[in-house]
């Protein structure tokens, strides 16, 4: 039984694992279906009225540009969460194979890459980031290749560590003993073995990765103007705090909303993988 089957088993104790789920169940919906939720434009202007605090004609209030806030809330899901899950597949694809070339390398090639591991973990990711951003370019693209690949070592230790374990248990061995290749051995028993953890991960890497991609937003990197984007649009409102609060405060609720429901659910299903 995997993690998420085990989490959301009907227990009291579940309820911050159900609503996890059901609040990234209305996120997909949000990123999928923006338009079940908004019937604004998020690019339509009105400079009749800018700078208007939340009303019920403007919920989350109207921008500079008299912009619908709200509006550029739910459309710019799409672009955050986007360059947040490719980040993570990148990550945990490039650990995947980092991991996996060490461990059926032997010695000889797991002591070097997981020096390079290491010498990387020792670098707060978003440093990393920038310095792939700087080679690669900060579009939208560049960012989300540039937080995966700073994501990578992460991933890569988990695989390694974990297949380690599983390579040297007797199971694996006797199935080698009996004529298994080691490829062969590696992917019936390694892998299922790695899900677990690796999605436990994953799923907590996800909310550093929307961190990242704020924070590089803040600095210019990734979409660009006038594209509704939640980091982008942190970034536009904080010249204008001192007068409209809502520019700066709505999208960074949105950013705190999706982190801790990533974290929170990690823990839980790291918690629930441990038992």
């Amino acid at each position: 039984m995997t993690a998420v089957a085990v989490a959301v088993r009907g227990r009291p104790r579940n309820l911050p694992v159900v609503a996890c789920l059901a609040i990234l169940g209305v996120l997909a919906l949000v990123v999928v279906f923006p338009g079940m939720f908004t019937a604004q434009s998020p690019s339509a202007t009105d400079f009749l009225h800018t700078f208007e605090g939340p009303s019920f004609s403007h919920v989350f209030g109207t921008d500079q540009l008299g912009r619908d806030v709200y509006a550029r809330v739910v459309y710019g899901a799409g672009a955050s969460l986007t360059i947040a899950m490719a980040a993570t597949v990148i990550g945990v694809l490039g650990g995947l194979v980092i991991g996996a070339l060490a461990v059926a390398g032997g010695r000889f090639a797991a002591g070097p890459l997981m020096r390079l591991v290491d010498v990387l973990l020792a670098f707060p990711e978003i440093v990393l980031a920038l310095l792939v951003v700087a080679v690669i370019g900060g579009d939208a693209g560049g960012v989300a290749i540039a937080i995966g690949m700073a994501a990578v070592p992460n991933y890569a230790r988990l695989v390694y560590s974990q297949a380690r374990l599983v390579v040297l248990a007797e199971y694996v061995e006797a199935a080698r003993v009996v004529g298994a290749r080691r490829s062969a051995a590696l992917v019936r028993h390694v892998v299922p073995n790695i899900a677990g953890p690796l999605v436990v991960l994953a799923t907590m890497g996800t909310g550093t990765t929307i961190i990242s991609a704020a924070g590089l937003s803040l600095l210019g990197l990734g979409p660009a103007p006038p594209a509704p984007e939640w980091g982008l649009m942190i970034a536009d409102g904080k010249d204008f705090l001192g007068i409209a609060w809502w520019l700066t405060v709505f999208p960074g609720l949105s950013v705190v909303l999706v982190v801790v429901t990533f974290t929170v659910l990690g823990r839980k299903l790291r918690a629930r993988a441990q038992r």
